[in-house]
Parts: structure tokens; sequence; C-alpha cells
């Protein structure tokens, strides 16, 4: 679709928790907004995925992906890694998660593969990673 000088195109993401959710991809400068789906849960903040911990990025990746979307422990993986494909296929230069850093073009693959394990994992359970509840309320607390 072509808004102005940008061409969008719209996906269904690998995770979401409502059937109304979408992932968009500008092809103009190569971005993928991704809604829930690709994001992490990590203490504190960070602008781009160079600024933290990889393993606790991933951690938290695990974490969020399966929580907003329990579903997939039940999902024919085949299906699952769909839309993974086609949105890899995009070769995004950036991803952006409404729910972590910016990830720029080596960290991209990266986060495919992530997605790609997260139906062999198994189902999330509050309290099991860890306390989902304090790690976004430590986002949106002033000091955080």
């Amino acid at each position: 679709m072509k808004i102005g000088d940008r061409e969008l195109s719209f996906h269904r993401p690998p995770t979401f928790d409502s059937p109304g959710t979408l992932a968009v991809f500008d092809h103009s400068d190569g971005t993928l907004y991704s809604s829930d789906s690709f994001g992490t849960v990590v203490e504190g903040t960070a602008r781009d995925l160079a600024d933290l911990d990889e393993a606790e990025f991933l951690h938290g990746f695990d974490v969020l992906n399966r929580a907003i979307a329990p579903w997939t422990a039940l999902a024919d993986e085949g299906k699952f890694l769909r839309p993974v494909r086609e949105l890899a296929a995009l070769r995004p230069a950036r991803l952006l998660s409404a729910h972590g850093p910016t990830v720029r073009e080596d960290g991209v693959p990266r986060l495919f593969e992530a997605m790609a394990r997260i139906p062999s994992l198994p189902a999330w359970l509050p309290g099991a990673d860890l306390d989902l509840e304090a790690a976004l309320d430590a986002h949106e607390s002033p000091t955080g």
C-alpha cells in the first residue's frame, strides 16, 4: 500500500495476543514495526540492542513472546514458522517492537532465529522465569 512517499505492507506477526495485531513493514526504509512481537523484558531501559547484554535480552525475549502468546506451546511448529520466514524474507534493516529497543541489521537475523524456537520452549507460567509484572513496572517508573 502506498501512503505518501512510503510503501507499506501489513503482516501477521509470529506472536500476538489479539486477532487484530499486525506488523507493518516499511519498504521505503526497511523498518519492521512488529507490534508486541519480538519484544523483550529486561531490567532498565535501552534504546538499542547493542546497549544490552544479549543473554539478558534473549531470556526476556523468550519470556515476553511466550507470555503474550501462551498458545505457542500448542502451536504446530510448521505453521508457526511461516510468518517468521515471511518476515525474515523481507530482510528488515531494523526491527522496532513496542516492547524493546531498536534492533539493527546484524541483530535482526538473531531475533528471527530466537523467534523460531519459541514453540519448542515450555509453556510460560507466571513467575516461572521472572516477575513479569515487576519488570514491566520498572519500564513505567519515572526512574526506570
